[in-house]
């Protein structure tokens, strides 16, 4: 069974769901399972929550996804980054407590492209 993926009424991946109900007690979580999806992302900007440091991008509809740093580096490293907009195959992925998005690498392709270096 895939996990279970927070978002909120508009659509917007929430990165952390202990947050997001302090912030908005009345405001229902939808949960989606974690499925790929192909989008077209921009990038937004940076944000500092503490000692946390993460990046937004957006798509075409405006829905916002977080994404942890270390997983923006192999979008940097893989994608075609022409003026901060990606198009790619994406998945929601659950880190301790939070959430955020990532570049979809199947491991067949991954493996390939590291023999080759």
């Amino acid at each position: 069974m895939a996990e279970q993926i927070p978002y909120d009424s508009f659509g917007n991946l929430i990165r952390d769901p202990r947050a997001e109900r302090n912030l908005r007690p009345d405001e229902p979580i939808h949960e989606r399972p974690a499925e790929r999806f192909t989008a077209t992302l921009a990038l937004g900007k940076s944000i500092r929550v503490g000692a946390s440091t993460y990046v937004t991008w957006f798509d075409e509809e405006g829905h916002l996804f977080p994404m942890f740093l270390s997983d923006l580096m192999l979008v940097l490293r893989t994608c075609d980054l022409s003026k901060g907009i990606v198009t790619a195959e994406w998945i929601p992925v659950k880190r301790d407590h939070n959430y955020g998005l990532q570049l979809y690498v199947d491991r067949e392709a991954r493996r390939a492209r590291y023999a080759s270096e």
